[in-house]
Formats: structure tokens, sequence, C-alpha cells
């Protein structure tokens, strides 16, 4: 796949419907509360609750190593 095509699959892409591009935070706050993703604090603060899996892993850990740290890490 070059170049060409793959931008045209993203154009494709990024003119569906559901695509919504450089929101304000109120848009955000709006989206993710109507559809119950979120909810209001009473101070204004939003809250989303992600559940038993956070997508974390702390016994998990991957170094990349770089010039600029692989003398820092052991």
């Amino acid at each position: 796949m070059n170049s060409v095509e793959i931008a045209n699959e993203l154009k494709e892409l990024l003119n569906g419907e559901n695509i919504n591009i450089q929101l304000s935070v109120p848009q955000l706050v709006e989206k993710a509360t109507s559809r119950g993703e979120a909810k209001l604090t009473i101070d204004g603060a939003i809250v989303a609750e992600t559940g038993k899996y956070t997508g974390r892993s702390p016994k998990d850990k991957f170094f990349v190593e770089e010039d600029s740290t692989k003398d820092k890490i052991d």
C-alpha cells in the first residue's frame, strides 16, 4: 500500500458521520454525558468510570533503547 492509498483511506474514514474533529470542551462534555460515558460533579468536573479494567499493566514494563537513555536504565 502506498502513501496515496493510505491518505485516501484516511480521508474516507475521517468523512464518516461519527467523526468529530477539534471539539470544544463544552462539546466534549456534552457528548460524553449524553452517551452515559461520564457524569458532571457538583463542581463541574467531568468523571468517567473506567470499571475494573483501566488498561494499565503495572507488572509489565518495556523500555525502548535510545541513545539519550541507554546508559541511565539498568
